[in-house]
């Protein structure tokens, strides 16, 4: 879970600002609800210690199977650890940064860099099995694996989307470029739907491709600009009870259909930068207005649940239905959806660069400081 950093804004302040509806106040920001750090390491311990890791970096991605922790480092390396052990397993000077999580395909290991290309590795030993480039193109969407088709889905920021097998051959190239909008720092990744392919371009306009053959089937306009917001991609598409539910940049969230019919339209107050998954027929919004929206997806209404003292990067929930805020300079909150309250809060001093979740564990995240956290479970 790569988090949306196309709002580089720093705070002055990262106290929680109270609604005059009183859902939480600031009291609540004590010690007692402080999230518990439960395992804490410094990245790139073997490596040299003046070094940082760059500001937004694609962050580091966690493969159960393998027990392996996988990212990238001051632009150049890219490492792999043992998550059980913290060992550092082996390291690869790449000459560019990772800008999204890494996949895992036929027991290779698949990377996309800043600099347009993709990198396969040997989950073993880190050996380069194979290198594909793709031109000038920075890679920011997350990779989509499509394990039946020995394949991924490639999708650059010049919204060339391709198709590569795991042996390195393109299989297939569309451009999907459109006129207008601004270019966000990350979009939401293709969704594969079948035998189709659902992705959006930056000038609102949803395609539906054939993901055999990368051909079009269908293009529908869906968001448009506005006089608050220069942005119209898609932040985020989910399935949902036969439909498709499309989340634009421009604060606008739409239920479809699977002929791109709409149902209904719901537009917040600014542009979103996160939007949690589907729980219990409800979705969670947060934007530039620095506010947590709760999304009834069966009446298409839109409520307020917290007032926030920063921007979210990222909404998750953990196996026992709670939500997680990662704020985008380093605090994290816990909420109780039903209740809509601030359970717990920590504040990492940090900018998080990346979050995944450990089964059994919790929540992991990288920040900037070149520290990983593991966030406790029991509150």
């Amino acid at each position: 879970m790569k988090l949306t950093n196309f709002f580089k804004k720093s705070l002055a302040s990262l106290v929680m600002m109270a609604m005059s509806t009183q859902l939480f106040s600031a009291p609540e920001f004590d010690k007692n609800s402080k999230i518990r750090v439960i395992d804490f390491w410094r990245i790139n311990k073997v490596l040299d210690e003046q070094k940082t890791i760059a500001a937004f970096d694609g962050g580091w991605s966690y493969f159960e199977d393998q027990d392996l922790v996988v990212g990238s480092y001051d632009d150049t390396w890219f490492q792999a650890y043992k998550m059980s052990t913290r060992e550092l397993l082996w390291s690869v000077n790449i000459g560019s940064s990772i800008s999204v999580q890494a996949v895992v395909l036929n027991k290779k290991l698949l990377v996309a860099t800043e600099s347009g290309e993709i990198y396969c590795f040997d989950l073993k030993d880190g050996k380069v099995i194979w290198r594909q480039a793709l031109g000038n193109e920075s890679i920011r969407r997350d990779l989509v694996a499509i394990p039946e088709k020995n394949s991924i889905i490639v999708y650059p920021t010049s919204e060339k989307i391709v198709m590569i097998d795991d042996d390195g051959k393109v299989k297939w190239r569309r451009d999907l470029k459109g006129a207008g909008g601004l270019q966000l720092d990350r979009m939401a990744p293709p969704l594969v739907v079948g035998s189709k392919l659902i992705v959006g371009n930056k000038s609102g306009v949803i395609h539906q491709l054939d993901l055999s053959t990368g051909q079009i089937q269908s293009k529908h306009k869906v968001f448009g600009r506005s006089s608050k917001s220069l942005f119209m991609g898609l932040m985020k598409v989910h399935p949902y009870n036969g439909s498709y539910l499309f989340a634009g940049a421009n604060g606008e969230v739409v239920l479809m259909d699977q002929n791109f019919s709409e149902k209904w339209r719901v537009k917040t107050e600014g542009d979103l930068t996160a939007v949690s998954p589907i729980k219990d027929d409800f979705v969670y919004l947060a934007g530039n207005n620095k506010e947590l929206l709760r999304l009834d997806l069966k009446a298409g209404k839109l409520s307020t649940v917290l007032a926030m003292g920063s921007i979210a990067n990222d909404l998750e929930f953990n196996p026992e239905g709670l939500l997680y805020w990662f704020g985008s300079q380093g605090l994290v909150g816990i909420i109780e959806p039903k209740s809509s309250k601030l359970m717990a809060w920590t504040d990492l001093e940090s900018i998080i660069s990346s979050v995944f979740y450990v089964p059994k564990k919790g929540f992991y995240l990288s920040t900037q400081a070149k520290n990983l956290y593991g966030l406790d479970l029991n509150l």
